[in-house]
């Protein structure tokens, strides 16, 4: 027999970190473009593709987290 019980987590803000970092823009394609838009960093780049007769667009994010105060968060179950 088994039990379910709801989790929770309760933090303070200050417990996790979330960054995001600016990627190269490459030359020589057709389009390289980066944007930023609350604080995560987004890079678009385009170029044709001769063998497939194509044009592929790819959207990159380097992102990373971390929980820089664990001691300000904790897991509630019940």
């Amino acid at each position: 027999m088994s039990s379910q019980f709801p989790q929770n987590l309760v933090y303070c803000k200050d417990a996790f970190t979330f960054a995001t970092a600016d990627l190269l823009l490459p030359q020589g394609v057709d389009m390289a473009s980066r944007q930023v838009h609350n604080g995560i960093s987004l890079r678009i780049v385009r170029q044709y593709d001769i063998n497939n007769d194509r044009m592929p667009c790819r959207i990159d994010v380097l992102y990373g987290f971390a929980a820089i105060r664990p001691a300000m968060a904790c897991r509630i179950y019940g």
